[in-house]
């Protein structure tokens, strides 16, 4: 600014008189290109920075500086080569004096602006401050990290935990697998033990009994015999029903029956029991009930005697009555009713009802006997029948059950009254006569007992029989009678015998081409058996103990069709005692 009021105090045509003016002149261009010189090196500094980025009055002011070194140097030039006249010169001088004000004006306008700008202090205030959030963040940050490097540490732990439990609970459902395996195979070897000899005794009791029929007090103990041994059989027929239940292997049919019919079982088989104890027993119809419906007679009847059976045992005196109804509402279902004037049970008691072992307390094994399966096993057949079964009772007034079963489609099935059932329990019943056998038996058995019986009985009965111990030699001597013209009409195969078992023997005369009949004899009767006899081949599946009449029928059945044909018409292909 200094040398803009030089040059506008000097004449030009002084400047260049002596030397002084050329030194004036010479500092003047500098100072020209001085001025011009340092905005120019501020403004490439700011240009090279983009993170500094200059405010606008600071870009007039290096504007302002370069404009007049301008002046500085066209007056210069001017003195030189004379461009422009004296009134020219100054006319220009007084443009950029003009100039000068209003970047003034300018400047005082954009000031406040400036002086707004924080001050060092601040902007280094504002920097820590920056800086101590960001250290508070990226501390932040890193604790979120070690916390997520934890979460994912303790998500593998209970990855690991929890892949330890799926590795315990599969070795705990396989040890529950081969403990209900074990169970099954105990059950299976129980069954065949006890209905091996179980054979024996009922058979020969039955023998005895034929040989003593003038001695009422020997036929006395021999009706005891049999009586308990068949109890006997009917508690293991329980325990293995019941697993049969609980592991979900109990299979029951769907088949058309007569319900009046199944209750005419029922009554004909309770009836002498009730005699026998003074109490009176009686059958009702409430209502016309179904001809026939769709469902498990043997299930059905099974839970009918059950009930019926404990009815008569709890009382000591009174009736028991069982009624019968079709029930109005609802899917169709038949309920049969069981009630009577026995000792009746308190709510506690019958909460435990229905559990396997388990009788109202512990004086009525003491006074009544059994085991406590029989509800349990009657509730659960109950429900695969699609039913219930349910109790109402009362201390020293009695109990009364009522058995819902469903009856599946029953439309267009004509109604049944109860006089059907009356004519049907009165009617005298034809016995059938005792079939006389006329042909030759081979029997596969090992047990000697059983072998001297069961030939006993069938040679008794007209049949020719031969004997063998093991499956080995009933393959060789059914495959010998056969090459020599004199087949045996029907083989008696145990399952369960040395050297080579029913199983194998069966399917060797069958690869090698005997068309024979084959009847299985076993003392397994867990589920599977019966399938697993007649996928080896065989014709028909006995259980053990074999009543001598279902016997013969058996051997007629198989061994002289016709004959069976004509004293068994309704007999079934396949026997299973």
């Amino acid at each position: 600014m200094g040398a803009f009021h030089h040059i506008c105090s000097c004449p030009l045509a002084t400047v260049g008189e002596s030397l002084p003016g050329w030194l004036q002149i010479s500092g003047d261009v500098s100072i020209a290109l001085a001025s011009i010189a340092v905005p120019a090196v501020m403004a490439w500094l700011a240009l090279r920075r983009e993170q500094a980025r200059l405010p606008l009055a600071v870009w007039l002011l290096l504007c302002l500086s370069p404009i007049c070194a301008s002046v500085y140097l066209l007056e210069v030039a001017n003195f030189r080569w004379e461009f422009f006249s004296s009134e020219a010169i100054a006319m220009i001088k007084l443009g950029v004096a003009v100039a000068v004000w209003i970047t003034f004006g300018m400047l005082m306008i954009l000031f406040p602006q400036v002086l707004a700008w924080p001050r060092l202090t601040q902007l280094t205030a504002d920097l820590q401050t920056e800086i101590v959030e960001r250290t508070r963040t990226e501390n932040q940050l890193k604790e979120s990290l070690c916390q997520l490097a934890e979460a994912q540490s303790g998500l593998e732990m209970q990855a690991i935990r929890l892949e330890l439990q799926n590795q315990q609970l599969q070795e705990a459902n396989e040890l529950a697998d081969a403990a209900n395996r074990a169970k099954s195979d105990f059950l299976a070897n129980m069954s065949h033990e006890i209905r091996t000899p179980m054979t024996a005794i009922l058979g020969y009791v039955e023998v005895l009994r034929d040989e003593n029929r003038d001695r009422p007090a020997t036929l006395d103990a021999l009706a005891t015999i049999h009586r308990n041994g068949w109890h006997l059989l009917q508690i293991i027929n329980d325990i293995l029903d019941l697993s049969k239940i609980e592991s979900g292997k109990l299979t029951v049919e769907t088949i058309p029956c007569a319900p009046l019919d199944v209750v005419g079982e029922v009554v004909s088989l309770m009836r002498p029991r009730a005699v026998e104890k003074g109490i009176q027993f009686s059958f009702s119809a409430d209502g016309p009930l179904p001809a026939l419906i769709h469902s498990d007679p043997t299930r059905l009847r099974q839970i009918l005697l059950n009930l019926v059976s404990n009815a008569i045992k709890f009382t000591r005196q009174g009736e028991v009555r069982l009624t019968a109804r079709l029930l109005p509402e609802g899917p169709s279902r038949v309920e049969f009713e069981i009630s009577d004037t026995g000792k009746g049970m308190t709510p506690t008691e019958m909460q435990r009802l229905f559990n396997p072992f388990t009788q109202a307390d512990s004086s009525i094994t003491r006074n009544f006997g059994g085991t406590g399966l029989g509800l349990a096993i009657s509730q659960r057949l109950a429900r695969i029948l699609g039913g219930a079964i349910q109790v109402e009772s009362q201390p020293d007034l009695g109990s009364c059950f009522r058995v819902t079963i469903a009856t599946g489609p029953i439309e267009g099935i004509p109604l049944r009254v109860q006089a059907d059932l009356a004519t049907t329990e009165t009617a005298p019943q034809a016995v059938a006569p005792a079939a006389r056998l006329a042909c030759r038996v081979l029997l596969a058995e090992d047990g000697p007992d059983n072998q001297r019986l069961i030939a006993h009985l069938l040679t008794k009965a007209g049949a020719e029989v031969e004997v063998v111990e093991n499956g080995q030699l009933a393959v060789d001597q059914a495959l010998t009678a056969a090459a020599q013209g004199r087949p045996f009409d029907l083989i008696l195969m145990d399952m369960q015998m040395p050297v080579l078992d029913g199983y194998s023997a069966t399917r060797q005369l069958r690869t090698r081409g005997y068309t024979r009949p084959i009847v299985a004899l076993t003392a397994h009767a867990m589920q599977g058996d019966r399938e697993k006899c007649l996928a080896a081949g065989c014709d028909g599946f006995a259980t053990k103990p074999i009543d001598r009449r279902m016997l013969i029928e058996v051997v007629a059945r198989y061994a002289e069709p016709n004959a069976a044909q004509q004293l068994l018409p309704a007999a079934a292909p396949v026997l299973a005692l």
